[in-house]
């Protein structure tokens, strides 16, 4: 009851500016503008009015565990700071925030949050070969497996279309070499077959085919206009959710990969 009760508790959180994202006590500002001005002038009214309703209903805001970020593709402001102000206190800037376990950077690159993973999931791989899961081959592989791909696929829709996703995928396919003992120079195409796993690729597609049409079922949702009336792409190069390949066509290996139709 207690995520429920505190939602209702904060449910006449004021008017801001900037969008407003809440998961249980944390709450995330974001504004967009065309200079730092703009941003700290908007950022720093709203976080005084939600400060003013923090101490109207007793609640105390965490002046060091709020940080302040920034996002653009200018590399002339890459380490400019904004000076954004929480009940008299500037609190921290961070190049590379952590928001609700996923690892950001200024351009959106997901490299460090790429980088991350890949290394939690090398550590898994060493768990699985100490422990001797190659002896057991395929009839025991489904724990390993989870143990690994649990970590790779949390938040994959946001990140999964990363350039860097290459780094996740080589510790993947290490997990298969692993659980099926077979020799170095097998063919990675290979490892799939051998172990009946699905190439991270295509599990990549699954889950974000999946989160999609799960927003398609809920209108109500504000992520709705977000994914399904979306902007006009403004560089080629980021590969966005809603321009992801399908399925069912990725599951036809000789098949060309289409995209996403909403209707």
């Amino acid at each position: 009851m207690s995520p429920i009760l505190f939602n209702l508790y904060t449910n006449d959180l004021p008017t801001t500016v900037s969008w407003k994202f809440i998961y249980a006590d944390d709450l995330c500002c974001a504004l967009q503008a065309q200079s730092y001005t703009e941003l700290e002038r908007g950022l720093n009214s709203d976080i005084a009015s939600l400060a003013d309703y923090c101490i109207q209903w007793r609640l105390t805001p965490s002046s060091t565990k709020t940080i302040s970020s920034v996002f653009h593709l200018d590399n002339r402001h890459a380490s400019e700071e904004l000076n954004i102000y929480l009940n008299g206190c500037r609190i921290n800037h961070d190049l590379c925030p952590v928001y609700l376990g996923v690892s950001l950077d200024r351009s959106l690159t997901f490299r460090q949050h790429a980088t991350k993973t890949a290394a939690k999931i090398k550590s898994r791989n060493n768990v699985i070969t100490k422990t001797g899961w190659y002896i057991l081959g395929c009839q025991c592989s489904n724990s390993p497996v989870l143990c690994s791909h649990s970590v790779a696929e949390y938040c994959v829709p946001a990140w999964g279309h990363s350039s860097h996703v290459k780094l996740v995928d080589r510790q993947l396919n290490e997990t298969m070499h692993i659980i099926m003992g077979t020799i170095r120079p097998t063919p990675t195409q290979w490892l799939p077959v051998l172990s009946h796993i699905a190439p991270p690729a295509i599990k990549c597609t699954e889950a974000t085919t999946k989160f999609v049409r799960n927003i398609q079922a809920k209108p109500f949702l504000l992520v709705y206009s977000d994914i399904f009336h979306h902007p006009v792409p403004h560089l080629k190069s980021r590969r966005t959710i809603w321009s992801t390949n399908t399925v069912s066509s990725v599951r036809n290996y000789g098949e060309k990969p289409g995209r996403l139709t909403f209707q």
